[in-house]
């Protein structure tokens, strides 16, 4: 085969290869390649109801939660594949507690494109001096990935049924991690291998019959384990381990 015919093939095969990988990440981003976990009506209704603090939504479908006199904020990552709106009932309770919190709104639900939705969102409230970053599931991991090249930007981190993907055990940042103790959909063999990224000083929460799931409200994803408890008392737990966390040293 002549060089020219050969090269104008490997030409064809790449271009190919690359439509083939954009239409995917099209498609997964659009859920038509899985399931999204839709938001029950309750979440969305707390986005309607007047609370004692500021809903706002911002120019990229982020949803901030302010308090008047925020004590400190915290950006957090939803899940993969989960609605973001799901996880207003733990931005509404620590909100009402006086931590601004910032719901991401991912772009894609391809992890590796959703990385970066934390760009920027710190430097929209100029006045507040501590930050902390968080998620569930992939979220935990995205934040991880995300604060590992921002440290100097958080005080802390919190995971809410994951891990760190980076090794973040050098770092100053405090460390929290919730996960349920019938959490059926997280990885266990990979979380106990990646406490070594956490630092020496983290903080582990395990609330009793919570499952994976209920930290947002969107049901019980397919691969969970049924809890023993109700979402809303999984919810004001790790609301309330989340306080204690960030106002343990204010």
């Amino acid at each position: 085969m002549k060089k020219k015919n050969k090269k104008i093939i490997t030409i064809i095969i790449v271009s190919l290869l690359l439509i083939t990988g954009v239409t995917c990440g099209i498609l997964y981003s659009k859920g038509w390649l899985h399931k999204i976990y839709k938001g029950s009506d309750k979440a969305y209704e707390i986005l309607e109801t007047k609370h004692n603090y500021k809903i706002e939504t911002l120019e990229d479908g982020s949803i901030c939660f302010e308090p008047e006199n925020p004590d400190s904020g915290f950006v957090f990552y939803p899940g993969g594949m989960v609605d973001y709106i799901s996880y207003s009932p733990l931005m509404d309770k620590l909100a009402s507690n006086n931590i601004l919190c910032v719901l991401l709104k991912p772009k894609t639900n391809v992890p590796m494109f959703d990385v970066k939705e934390a760009e920027g969102i710190t430097n929209n409230y100029p006045n507040m001096s501590e930050w902390y970053i968080g998620g569930h599931s992939m979220g935990a991991y995205l934040s991880s990935a995300y604060v590992y090249d921002h440290i100097s930007d958080f005080k802390g981190i919190i995971l809410l049924g994951g891990y760190s993907s980076k090794d973040l055990s050098n770092s100053d940042l405090k460390a929290l991690c919730i996960y349920g103790s019938l959490d059926g959909a997280m990885n266990r063999k990979k979380y106990e291998e990646n406490r070594k990224y956490l630092p020496s000083n983290y903080e582990e929460v395990i609330i009793e019959g919570g499952c994976h799931s209920y930290f947002g409200d969107y049901g019980i994803e397919g691969e969970d384990s049924k809890p023993t408890i109700s979402q809303e008392k999984q919810i004001e737990i790790t609301c309330d381990k989340i306080v204690e966390f960030i106002k343990k040293d204010n």
